[in-house]
């Protein structure tokens, strides 16, 4: 290729990336409203941590993910009586 059109290319190149602006990621209200989205996030944040664990769709996912583990609208863990010990 002669220098012009690679100059060209090159420019055209710039063009289509300043178009194309990133995704914004997620927040984590929606990740917790939208449980199987997030799955699916918190699977492909799983399978590749080196690269996306500062990726913040990763974070956020994860963020709502640890947030319904701490709910305290959750029922109480209760324990049941041993079978041996109800029949005594």
């Amino acid at each position: 290729m002669n220098r012009p059109a690679l100059t060209a290319l090159a420019i055209a190149s710039m063009i289509l990336a300043a178009c194309n602006p990133p995704p914004v990621a997620k927040t984590v209200d929606y990740y917790a409203e939208h449980v199987a989205e997030r799955d699916a996030r918190m699977t492909v944040c799983r399978n590749n941590p080196g690269e996306l664990k500062n990726d913040p769709d990763c974070i956020n996912a994860a963020t709502s993910l640890r947030a319904g583990w701490t709910k305290r609208d959750m029922p109480p863990i209760t324990f049941a009586a041993p079978a041996s010990a109800a029949s005594r």
